[in-house]
């Protein structure tokens, strides 16, 4: 599996992670990957100059929602992560946003 394939305009997560995601959720945390990707999600701020709000976390689904303001953010929905509230795909923010939910992906694609 390739996580190129996580890209526009449809983020949607690979078929093959999503055969055994729920176990790859399970697995994800215990290996440590929650605390990996917010440590990542620090380098993220600091290269894109800034904060993310909020990570939403589910038990059995792993990262549901990255969120930068109250409006803005990106939310997983039925294997796919979603933009709500920004217009501009090219944006900084939706960069930033992106490239932690890819590395989320690459994490659950660690054997």
């Amino acid at each position: 599996m390739d996580t190129e394939d996580f890209s526009p305009p449809s983020y949607t997560i690979p078929l093959e992670i999503q055969k055994s995601y729920k176990e790859r959720v399970r697995r994800f945390y215990h290996d440590g990957g929650k605390r990996r990707l917010e440590e990542y999600v620090k380098g993220v701020e600091n290269n894109f100059n800034l904060k993310i709000k909020s990570l939403g976390w589910d038990e059995d689904l792993g990262l549901t929602n990255i969120t930068l303001s109250p409006s803005i953010g990106l939310d997983l929905d039925n294997i796919r992560y979603i933009f709500h509230n920004l217009e501009n795909m090219n944006s900084p923010e939706a960069k930033a946003m992106f490239e932690i939910a890819k590395k989320y992906i690459e994490l659950l694609n660690e054997k």
